[in-house]
C-alpha cells in the first residue's frame, strides 16, 4: 500500500519574529522539560523548581507560561490530544478508501504512541488513578483516545469490508496492544520497532476482522 504521502508538517503557517521566536522555544523547552519529569515522578512527585531547572529557565518564566503546576499538567494532555486529532484529520483525508484510512489511522496512533512515550506515561497515570485526579473520568480518557480508531472501524463495518464485529471492543483491544509493545515490554525479550508493531497489528486486523475478499 502506498502510504509515502502521509507526512507529518509542524512548520508555522508564519514565520514568528524574534521575541515571539524566543518565547515558543522558551515554552517548548518548559513542556519538554515536564513531561520528562511528570512521566518519571508523577505529578505530585515533581515541582515546579524541578522542572524549571530542567528547563535551564528561570522561576518568573516559568510562571509566565504557565499559572501553576497544574496548569501545565493539564496543558501537556490536551495539546498532545489536540496535536493527534489534527494529524490524523489531515492524513486521511488524502485516503482513497476506507481500508487505506483504517491502515493510516492504525500507523498514526503506533507512530503517535512512539513519539510521545513520556506523555502518554502521564495520560496512563491519569487513566489508572495515580496522577492528579484530573476531572475527567476514567471512562471519557479511554473514549476520547480511541475515538478516531472507533470511528473508522465503525465506518469499514457500514461499507461492508469488516466482519460483523463490535467495533468498540476491537479499537479498546488495539489501544491496549499498541501501548503495552511501547510502554510495558516486560514480558518481551526485545524491544520492538515502530514498523514492527504496524506490521503485526495490521496483520491482525486483515486477517481477523476483514471480509476475506477484501483484505488487502
Amino acid at each position: 500500500m502506498e502510504d509515502n504521502h502521509i507526512e507529518r508538517n509542524f512548520l508555522p503557517v508564519e514565520i514568528p519574529d524574534e521575541h515571539h521566536e524566543k518565547e515558543s522555544t522558551t515554552r517548548d523547552k518548559i513542556m519538554e522539560a515536564a513531561k520528562e519529569i511528570f512521566a518519571e515522578k508523577g505529578y505530585h512527585g515533581t515541582s515546579m523548581k524541578d522542572i524549571a531547572k530542567k528547563a535551564e529557565v528561570n522561576k518568573a518564566s516559568l510562571f509566565y507560561h504557565f499559572s501553576s503546576k497544574e496548569n501545565l499538567y493539564r496543558t501537556l494532555i490536551q495539546e498532545l490530544h489536540q496535536t493527534f486529532t489534527l494529524d490524523l484529520t489531515d492524513a486521511v483525508k488524502e485516503c482513497r478508501n476506507v481500508k487505506e484510512k483504517i491502515y493510516i489511522t492504525l500507523k498514526y496512533y503506533i507512530k503517535h504512541i512512539s513519539l510521545n512515550r513520556k506523555t502518554v506515561k502521564i495520560i496512563l497515570r491519569e487513566i489508572f488513578g495515580v496522577g492528579l485526579g484530573l476531572e475527567i473520568s476514567f471512562s471519557d480518557l479511554i473514549r476520547k483516545g480511541k475515538t478516531p480508531l472507533l470511528e473508522v472501524l465503525e465506518e469499514g463495518k457500514r461499507a461492508g469490508i469488516l466482519r460483523d464485529v463490535d467495533p468498540d471492543f476491537v479499537s479498546t483491544g488495539l489501544m491496549g496492544m499498541m501501548q503495552i509493545f511501547f510502554r510495558i515490554p516486560l514480558h518481551m525479550d526485545r524491544e520492538y520497532e515502530e514498523e514492527e508493531v504496524l506490521n503485526s497489528c495490521w496483520d491482525l486486523i486483515k486477517h481477523g476482522i476483514f471480509i476475506r475478499s477484501e483484505t488487502i
